[in-house]
């Protein structure tokens, strides 16, 4: 998929591309893998996540707290890392982007 609508559809967060699925169809997805895995994980540690485009937009959002207008012109740069720190009732004390 190219520019112009083509971007647009893919960062729409209810329209969803051809065969694919929209962003809101993702977060429905991703917040519930959020909560029962990587979540409990992060309590008891350093965690890594590796995942493409929409599933980090997805987990950005709720992390953020993101409007879906905020979230549609959200840009994950390929290759960056987002480092988030955990207080001990799991609300999010820091955050930063590293590179």
């Amino acid at each position: 998929m190219g520019g112009g609508a083509d971007r647009d559809r893919r960062r729409s967060y209810a329209e969803a591309p051809p065969n694919g699925e929209s962003l809101r169809d993702t977060v429905a997805r991703i917040v519930p893998c959020y909560l029962r895995s990587i979540l409990p994980a992060v309590m008891g540690g350093d965690v890594l996540v590796v995942a493409h485009g929409n599933c980090l937009r997805a987990l950005v959002m709720a992390l953020g707290d993101l409007s879906p207008a905020e979230v549609e012109q959200l840009e994950l740069a390929t290759g960056s890392v987002r480092i988030y720190e955990f207080a001990a009732d799991t609300t999010i004390e820091a955050r930063w982007i590293d590179g």
